[in-house]
C-alpha cells in the first residue's frame, strides 16, 4: 500500500553559522519536505560551556540559536560524533547531545558512556521502525565512549606504512589500514540487536580520507561490509567533504561519502564575512598536500576546493517494512553556500551524476545506475 511508504533523506556534513540561518537552505527546503525522516551529520558544538582542547580548530562551538537551523528544515536525527565534537571538552559535548534532544532531534553514535553511544535511535513512521546507529573512525585517543566516560561509538583504525621501493629513500609509502577487530565485533552486535528491534537499520560511518578525490582507505569496505553482513540495510558515509563511491554489496547500498551538504566557514563577527582558516603555504599544509585551490566566486567554499560543490541527498524508500529503492538526488552548492537541487537535463545535474559515476569507477566498483526523473537510482 502506498500509504505505508516512508521516505528517508540522508545528507552529508552540515555547518551553519550565518545570522540569517534560513538563507542557507532556502532553495532546498521544498525538496526536504518530501521526506518523512531527515538525517544529516552535524559538525557543530552547541554549548556555552567548556574550554578549548589542545586539538584542532576551536570555531566549531556555536551559539545555541543555530540549533534552529536544524529544526527549521525538519532534521529528525543526527550524529554529532565527528572529529570536531570534542574540541571544547566533555561538558560542551554532552551539552550538544542534550540541546539537540531538547529540540526534538534524536542523536545516535554518542552518549555519556559506551552503552548509550552504541544504543540505536529508533524512529517510527507509518508503522515502520527505522533504527540508526553511528560510528566514528576520525577519532583521537580518549574521545571514544567507554564505561563511565562520554564520547562517540568508535570504529578505530590501525595504520601501517610500507616502503613501496625499500631502496629508494623518500619515495611515497604504501598505506595500509585495518579496523580494530573489537570495534567491528561491537558494531556487528549492535546491528544484530537493532535488527531485532526495528524493520530497517541505517548505519552512519564518519570515516574515510578527506579532500582526496575518489580514494577509499583499505578499512572502509571491510567496515561497511561487516555492518551489512550483520543486518544493516544501508550505509551512510560522511567526513571526506567530497562525494565518494557508491557500492552495492549483497543487494545493500553503501554511500562511502555524501560530501558537504552545506558548510559555512567561521564568520568574522565584525565584517560578517567568511573567515577561512589561515594555513601557511608550506609543503605540510593542506593546500599543498591535497592540491586545494580557492575560487573568489565561492568565498564560503574556498577551503574545500571545487569538487566539494558537488553533493546530493541519499533517498531511501521504505515500503512493506523494508528498503524498496535507493536513489541519489544531485545537488550543487552555489556561491553563497546554498544547496541547489539539480533537475534532469541541466548542466549541473549531468556534472554531479557523471562525477559520482566516475569516482565509483576509479576505485574499481562496478555499480550500475539509472536516471529516473530527477534522481539517479542505484540498481541493486
Amino acid at each position: 500500500m502506498a500509504d505505508d511508504k516512508v521516505v528517508i533523506f540522508a545528507m552529508g556534513d552540515r555547518v551553519c553559522r550565518r545570522d540569517d540561518y534560513k538563507e542557507q537552505m532556502e532553495h532546498i527546503v521544498p525538496t526536504l519536505r518530501e521526506a518523512d525522516i531527515r538525517y544529516c551529520q552535524v559538525e557543530q558544538i552547541f554549548s556555552e560551556r567548556g574550554a578549548p582542547s589542545v586539538y584542532g580548530p576551536k570555531h566549531y562551538r556555536t551559539p545555541l540559536k543555530f540549533l534552529d537551523a536544524l529544526t527549521d528544515i525538519g532534521i529528525s536525527i543526527t550524529s554529532p560524533n565527528g572529529n570536531h565534537a570534542f574540541e571544547w571538552g566533555h561538558d560542551a559535548f554532552l551539552d550538544t547531545i542534550d540541546n539537540l534532544e531538547k529540540k526534538g532531534i534524536k542523536t545516535c553514535g554518542v552518549g555519556k558512556d559506551i552503552d548509550e553511544a552504541r544504543r540505536p535511535a529508533i524512529l517510527e513512521r507509518k508503522g515502520a521502525k527505522i533504527a540508526f546507529l553511528a560510528y566514528n573512525s576520525i577519532i583521537r585517543p580518549r574521545e571514544e565512549a567507554r564505561e563511565n566516560w562520554p564520547g562517540a561509538a568508535p570504529m578505530r583504525v590501525h595504520t601501517y606504512y610500507e616502503a613501496a621501493e625499500p631502496y629508494q629513500p623518500g619515495n611515497p609509502a604504501l598505506v595500509h589500514t585495518f579496523p580494530y577487530q573489537e570495534d567491528i565485533a561491537a558494531m556487528k552486535e549492535d546491528v544484530e540487536k537493532a535488527k531485532r528491534m526495528a524493520d530497517v537499520v541505517v548505519v552512519a560511518l564518519h570515516f574515510g580520507l578527506h579532500f582526496r578525490r575518489a580514494v577509499l582507505a583499505d578499512y572502509q569496505p571491510e567496515v561497511a561490509h561487516a555492518a551489512i553482513d550483520a543486518g544493516a540495510d544501508v550505509i551512510i558515509g560522511t567526513h571526506p567533504h567530497l562525494l565518494k563511491a557508491v557500492e552495492v554489496y549483497k543487494g545493500k547500498v553503501i554511500f562511502y561519502s555524501l560530501g558537504n551538504f552545506a558548510f559555512d566557514p567561521p564568520i568574522n563577527p565584525v565584517t560578517k564575512e567568511p573567515e577561512l582558516p589561515k594555513i601557511a603555504p608550506s609543503p605540510s599544509s593542506f593546500v599543498s598536500l591535497f592540491g586545494l585551490s580557492g575560487d573568489p566566486e565561492y568565498p564560503y567554499n574556498e577551503f574545500f576546493g571545487r569538487d566539494a560543490l558537488k553533493t546530493g541527498i541519499a533517498k531511501i524508500v521504505v515500503q512493506n517494512k523494508k528498503v524498496e529503492r535507493v536513489s541519489f538526488i544531485p545537488v550543487l552548492i552555489n556561491p553563497k553556500e546554498q544547496p541547489m537541487r539539480m533537475t534532469r537535463g541541466s548542466e549541473g545535474f549531468d556534472a554531479v551524476i557523471n562525477y559520482l559515476k566516475d569516482i565509483t569507477k576509479e576505485v574499481g566498483i562496478k555499480t550500475e545506475f539509472r536516471v529516473e526523473g530527477d534522481e539517479l537510482v542505484v540498481l541493486t
